[in-house]
């Protein structure tokens, strides 16, 4: 079981990622999961 992860979010029809992120075990990744569907959701 992986503890680490990574995050890439591409804007628009851009080639590299606007956002990464690396996320280690000290972070809730549910935690960041409910913020950005909150954001993209509304």
């Amino acid at each position: 079981f992986d503890l680490e992860a990574e995050l890439k979010i591409w804007v628009s029809s851009e080639t590299n990622p606007s956002i990464v992120k690396q996320f280690n075990k000290s972070v809730n990744v549910y935690d960041v999961h409910m913020v950005l569907a909150s954001h993209v959701l509304g």
